[in-house]
């Protein structure tokens, strides 16, 4: 049981982690050039962390069919933006160190994700509380 909660508390912080990094997202999208690509990513991360947030704290949002589509998808996301963005042939060692960083930044959330829509409780079937009576009218 303590193992359990320990975990939790790493997928708690991953979370406001993650919010930290929606925001600077959005925020150099608005410094940046605001292109189509950065707001859809935007878009794609928000949603990502909207289905982290479930997973952590145990939340259902949306349907378990959006999650079903969703998650793969997200799990080719970063790497399709990072190869629309980069151009490989001028690519430094750092700015490629960094790429990978942040690709790997996604790995937890692509694992919180597919256990939230195949492994949630609350995605599988709806839960009555443990007093629950059905009674006959």
């Amino acid at each position: 049981m303590v193992k359990i909660l320990k975990i939790m508390r790493l997928w708690k912080i991953y979370f406001w982690l993650s919010i930290y990094n929606l925001i600077m997202a959005i925020r150099l999208t608005y410094q940046d050039e605001m292109t189509f690509l950065s707001i859809i990513d935007c878009v794609f991360l928000l949603f990502a962390v909207i289905g982290l947030q479930g997973y952590v704290y145990r939340i259902q949002y949306f349907s378990a069919q959006f999650w079903r589509y969703f998650s793969p998808f997200f799990m080719v996301w970063p790497c399709l933006v990072t190869l629309m963005i980069i151009d490989l042939e001028a690519i430094e060692a750092r700015a490629m160190a960094l790429i990978s960083f942040l690709i790997l930044t996604y790995i937890p959330m692509n694992v919180a994700l597919y256990r939230y829509k195949s492994l949630h409780p609350t995605l599988s079937k709806i839960q009555q509380p443990d007093n629950y009576q059905k009674t006959q009218p």
